[in-house]
């Protein structure tokens, strides 16, 4: 193998060994054949120089997998979302929409148990006291780095842990300031209210790891404020893969952040009540939408803002809330918001549910999505969501875990995973689907 700088590759190279970004993200797989696409993917990342097979070096086996299978990498950065053929599971029989009646206990995850060590001599040995043999035994040692699964390495980066940091102070920021708008909308600042929003997503590259940052956090109780900044964060940006300019995007971002601000109005017992709601319950829920409308009558802040505090449960088939508006009658930036509100609120974790896998929501919005949900935002929303889970190691519903390495374009909730030396093509086994990532 040799070292080649990246302007000097030239497509057909191989790669010798996998190459990772500089936060260990990894970028291309050992045995890669490259394309002018990766190699300007490789750019993208500043990447500086890469190992390459040189001539008549052996291909990897996995190489020779990824060509019979006919697999190009590169083709996963532009995969097309078409319709589902196959339903996805849902809890209790419930859909995306209906993530206000949703209920599921969260079971506490099991402990591990230590091993015991069994000594081994030719001749009887007497046991041991227990505790005895417990000293004698080398403390368990942390598996070095780069073994680890992507997202405990991502947990325990520097720049996560940045992140969280900001996070948890934009949210109490957020917070602090709802107390005084609720007070007196009137003096509502849209550019105080979100400069610790933004500055989340100060770099470019933080829009693509923005998923990971806040999947690595679904532990956290998804309280109305943790739910709204999440909601924000990925109106910013979808609206971004929607080619909006500078102004739309930050308007976009405060429809996401105010969306939700109607539920103050609700009694903190039906919002945070652990079981399913009553018919009236869910009547009251419900009422959170007009609520947050007649809030932000008065606040100095841009109709798609109020529409969208009012419209974000509407669906483009007039079956959502509360008006049963229809696709051209419900503001753009309304459609922005439902798409990431219906997001955040499945995969995230409630007091009515544990967070479901990213690709159960994917699932559900291939099942519904191009009915109710505007196409040109759904599609976007669905072909680059995908693509921010590529190379992330899932664990199946079968117990097995793997690599997602290609995004089928034909049913995105369902990608082929790398399970060791074997390749999983999830969309042609109907009975198999993502349960986690790890």
């Amino acid at each position: 193998m040799k070292r080649v700088s990246t302007s000097a590759l030239l497509p057909g190279m191989v790669t010798a060994e996998e190459v990772f970004n500089y936060k260990g993200h990894l970028i291309l797989p050992k045995g890669h054949v490259l394309t002018a696409e990766s190699i300007e993917k490789l750019e993208f990342y500043s990447v500086i120089n890469v190992r390459v097979e040189e001539d008549g070096d052996p291909e990897t086996d996995a190489a020779e997998t990824d060509n019979a299978l006919n697999i190009n990498f590169d083709d996963i950065d532009t995969p097309s979302a078409g319709p589902a053929k196959e339903e996805a599971p849902q809890e209790d029989g419930q859909t995306a929409s209906e993530e206000d009646s949703q209920m599921v206990s969260e079971e506490d995850a099991p402990t591990p148990e230590d091993a015991s060590a069994v000594p081994v001599s030719e001749e009887p040995v007497a046991p041991e006291p227990q505790e005895a043999a417990m000293a004698k035994e080398p403390a368990p040692q942390p598996a070095p780095m780069e073994q680890m699964p992507y997202s405990e390495r991502l947990r325990q980066s520097e720049e996560f842990q940045a992140f969280e940091k900001d996070y948890r102070e934009a949210t109490n920021s957020f917070k602090e300031s709802m107390s005084e708008v609720i007070e007196n909308v009137e003096n509502l600042n849209v550019d105080e209210l979100i400069s610790s929003t933004l500055s989340l997503l100060s770099s470019e590259d933080k829009h693509i790891s923005v998923f990971d940052m806040l999947h690595s956090m679904r532990q956290m109780d998804d309280n109305t404020y943790i739910h709204c900044m999440n909601v924000s964060l990925m109106c910013n940006i979808l609206a971004r893969w929607m080619k909006m300019d500078e102004e739309e995007v930050k308007l976009a971002t405060i429809c996401g952040l105010l969306h939700d601000i109607g539920k103050l109005k609700i009694p903190e017992k039906i919002i945070k009540k652990p079981g399913r709601l009553t018919e009236w319950e869910l009547s009251v829920a419900r009422t959170h939408p007009r609520e947050g409308y007649n809030i932000l009558m008065a606040a100095p802040v841009s109709e798609h803002v109020k529409n969208a505090a009012l419209m974000h449960h509407e669906r483009c088939d007039g079956s959502g809330y509360p008006l049963k508006l229809t696709s051209a009658q419900i503001d753009p930036y309304a459609k922005i918001v439902a798409i990431a509100d219906v997001y955040d609120a499945m995969t995230s974790n409630r007091s009515y549910h544990v967070p479901r896998s990213p690709f159960d929501a994917i699932a559900a919005f291939e099942k519904e999505g191009l009915q109710k949900y505007d196409p040109a935002y759904i599609l976007t929303f669905l072909k680059n969501i995908v693509n921010t889970y590529i190379l992330h190691r899932v664990r199946l519903t079968n117990g097995e875990e793997g690599d997602i390495i290609y995004i089928n374009p034909d049913k995105l909730s369902k990608p082929t995973v790398r399970v060791g030396n074997k390749y999983i093509d999830l969309s042609k086994e109907p009975h198999l689907f993502i349960d986690a990532l790890i």
